[in-house]
């Protein structure tokens, strides 16, 4: 069963600098918002397993909008 724990407004804004966090399969990830279109977010990696920090890639917005909104202050790399 998948649970989803925010769910957004279809109006939320993906706004550039906005942080965001993904937790999958006892993994997480930060991400920020580079720009978003319609239909596109561009992310840039703050952390993320198997994904080198700096590294851009690109989500549908539905993915986007399911992750979680975190302060930029959150979102420091953990020291590994």
């Amino acid at each position: 069963t998948v649970r989803r724990r925010h769910v957004y407004p279809v109006g939320a804004a993906l706004v550039a600098g906005k942080v965001l966090r993904d937790r999958a399969l006892g993994s997480e990830s930060t991400y920020r918002v580079l720009d978003a279109t319609d239909s596109i977010v561009d992310l840039e990696v703050i952390a993320a397993p198997g994904l080198k920090p700096g590294a851009r890639i690109q989500v549908c917005v539905t993915a986007a909008r399911a992750m979680e909104a975190i302060p930029p202050s959150a979102a420091a790399p953990q020291a590994a």
